[in-house]
């Protein structure tokens, strides 16, 4: 019951809130945004910051790297 009543908490810290996310691309930041989009849906806007590689721009490195991995 108090980790139900604690999540519940949480859920309704972020509703309608903006969520800036750095680092999307590495292991943590792909969990840490699968986690934001699963658990807490009624958030404002989700901004995530991240660089651009060698051969890509940033957008297109989040196309390819972070939302084509599992």
């Amino acid at each position: 019951m108090t980790s139900q009543l604690l999540l519940t908490d949480i859920t309704q810290a972020f509703q309608e809130h903006e969520i800036l996310l750095t680092g999307a691309n590495g292991f943590l930041g792909k969990v840490v945004l699968g986690l934001i989009l699963d658990r807490f849906p009624d958030f404002k806007h989700l901004h995530i910051l991240q660089r651009p590689a060698r051969n890509l721009s940033a957008q297109e490195r989040f196309h390819t790297e972070t939302l084509a991995s599992p």
